[in-house]
């Protein structure tokens, strides 16, 4: 039998040299890499063409037709009024007039101009000159901030057609080179019209300006030189109609729009059921009777619910344990502190509170369910296989505050705001609003696209209730 029968290295594997173990885990390490990048670019390339055949698919459709498919997805199913009390219509009424959704910049959908340069062509020509203008400037995204607008235009009261060329934004310089310069079909070169070169620094700044234009600019200042067109200046839509109404209003009387469904980052209030108006109700009234809790034990009057939306029930609640502002009247009731007073926010606090009490119903489950770790000589692998447990059972079970509402008298500072992202709370709902609010006032944390983790806010529910509270102590 040979060495290698009975296990032992023959003379040629004794040569081999043994591998880094530190090599191999970095060349793992690059791979894993890869693989993952990879893999999400194979995600967002499959992303990019389910959007693109959305698009397709709602292009087929004029807007009256995806107008009334939005409206069967959005709106609420009605509610039983003659089963509620007169106060609670009333509070419905008001409710809904007070309420806002805090959007991203993007969704403020109030009408916004934007100056754009544009020539005037003949209806037979039009064909040629949009393919001439299409193949100087898309190639470099000239245009791509306003692809909710259609290329052409028909003139008030004439067969005269507008075409649309670029943003003045985009090529200030524009207006002043078509008075100045002359494109000389021999030389094939931009030249300074007779008479303008009297002024030597002028002549070399000019040129200096004309070096300094992109391939596209050029193109389509001698495009518009050959073709002898006048630049006129039009006013636009600078962002796409969101809604239907404002599509049907921009594109009859501004400048033709593309309409596609859009869904909004926090859903109008347009949208939302009466019930779940009702259900909110119920539950800032909660949140307020934490604020009265807060006031009494001397600290800032603010409170918070944490409440599970499926079942309707309350998960958590708290009110603001940071350092008092004013004297405690129940010296005789214990106070818990669960975090230092600094730091002692609402939010800081239910989160605390909620993520302790998960941890204590995973153990409960991994008693009930007798997973309980072996006895193990060795302490640390122990302590490992206990952690892997644990995490076994958070994978499988709730989250922290995933798929939670919270429900805040007061608009959350910054960093409450970004503990809300850790946290995947679904979403939030507040009162009053402070300077320093990272929901609304001084930043929109829910919609930076930058982070992993975005959710809805309503802000100004139950406003009138929530700054009586706040504004009865000096809580600045």
């Amino acid at each position: 039998m040979s060495k290698r029968d009975y296990g032992e290295m023959t003379q040629g594997e004794k040569e081999k040299p043994i591998p880094d173990s530190n090599c191999i885990l970095d060349s793992n390490k690059d791979e894993l890499l890869k693989l993952k990048e990879k893999k999400l670019k194979s995600k967002q390339e499959k992303q990019k063409q389910k959007t693109n055949k959305q698009k397709k698919l709602q292009d087929q459709q004029t807007p009256a037709e995806l107008n009334e498919q939005q409206k069967q997805l959005t709106v609420p199913t009605p509610i039983d009024r003659s089963k509620l009390s007169e106060d609670e219509i009333i509070f419905l009424e008001r409710i809904k007039k007070e309420i806002k959704p805090v959007l991203e910049d993007s969704e403020e959908f109030n009408l916004v101009l934007e100056n754009v340069y544009i020539i005037e062509i003949e209806p037979q020509s039009a064909n040629k000159h949009i393919k001439s203008v299409s193949q100087i400037l898309e190639p470099a995204n000239f245009t791509e901030e306003f692809n909710h607008l259609k290329k052409i235009k028909k003139k008030s009261n004439s067969n005269i057609l507008q075409l649309f060329l670029c943003s003045v934004s985009k090529f200030k310089e524009l207006d002043t080179i078509l008075n100045k310069a002359n494109y000389n079909t021999e030389t094939e070169e931009l030249e300074l019209i007779d008479g303008q070169n009297e002024n030597e620094n002028e002549n070399e700044n000019f040129k200096n300006l004309i070096k300094s234009l992109s391939n596209e600019k050029i193109q389509l200042i001698k495009f518009l030189k050959i073709n002898k067109f006048t630049v006129l200046v039009e006013k636009v839509p600078k962002y796409p109609p969101l809604l239907y109404s404002l599509w049907d209003d921009w594109n009859y009387n501004i400048w033709p729009c593309v309409y596609r469904v859009h869904f909004f980052s926090t859903p109008l209030v347009s949208t939302l059921n009466e019930q779940e108006l009702l259900n909110m109700r119920t539950h800032m009234m909660s949140a307020l009777e934490q604020a009265k809790i807060a006031k009494t034990r001397g600290h800032k009057p603010i409170g918070a619910v944490l409440v599970d939306p499926e079942t309707n029930k309350v998960v958590n609640n708290c009110y603001d344990l940071t350092n008092r502002i004013s004297e405690d009247q129940t010296p005789e009731i214990e106070e818990t502190l669960y975090l230092s007073p600094i730091v002692s926010h609402c939010i800081m606090t239910i989160m605390n509170k909620l993520s302790t009490d998960q941890v204590i119903e995973i153990k409960n489950k991994m008693k009930e369910t007798k997973e309980r770790i072996k006895p193990n000589d060795d302490d640390e692998d122990d302590e490992n296989e206990k952690d892997d447990n644990i995490l076994n059972f958070v994978n499988k079970g709730q989250y922290l505050a995933n798929g939670y509402h919270l429900y805040l008298t007061r608009e959350p500072c910054v960093m409450c705001s970004m503990a809300l992202v850790h946290s995947r709370i679904k979403r939030v709902v507040y009162g009053s609003s402070g300077i320093d609010g990272g929901l609304g006032s001084y930043l929109k944390i829910h919609t930076e696209k930058s982070l992993n983790h975005r959710f809805e806010v309503y802000k100004d529910f139950m406003k009138d209730e929530c700054d009586s509270i706040y504004n009865s102590t000096d809580s600045s």
